[in-house]
C-alpha cells in the first residue's frame, strides 16, 4: 500500500491511484486508467458500474473515493466523463 491521500472504510486514493482497503482483497486501480469509460458511451465511467457488480464492493464507498480520487488525481480525460450518468448506471447495477 502507498501513502495514503485519502481513505474511507473500504477505499484509500494513493499516489499510485485507488486501492482496496479491504481485508484479504488486492485490488489496485492505477491513476491512469480512472477515466476509462464504458464500452458503447462517450461520457460514462466504466469503475462505478463495473465495481457494482462484485458482491464484495460496498458501493456507496467505492463512489465516494473514485469521486475523490478524480478529484486529487485530475487524470486526463475527467471532464468528459458525466459523473452523474456514471453513478446512476453504477446504482441500476448494484449486485442483488
Amino acid at each position: 500500500m502507498n501513502t495514503i491521500l485519502w481513505r474511507n472504510e473500504d477505499w484509500a486514493v494513493t499516489p499510485y491511484g485507488l486501492e482496496s482497503v479491504v481485508s484479504m482483497i488486492d485490488y489496485p486501480i492505477p491513476k491512469e486508467r480512472l477515466c476509462e469509460l464504458l464500452p458503447g458511451t462517450s461520457s460514462i465511467s466504466m469503475w462505478p458500474q463495473h465495481m457494482a457488480q462484485k458482491s464484495w464492493v460496498d458501493v456507496d464507498a467505492f463512489c465516494a473515493a473514485y469521486l475523490k480520487a478524480l478529484e486529487l488525481h485530475n487524470p486526463k480525460g475527467r471532464d468528459k466523463i458525466d459523473l452523474v450518468a456514471s453513478l446512476a448506471k453504477a446504482e441500476a447495477s448494484r449486485w442483488p
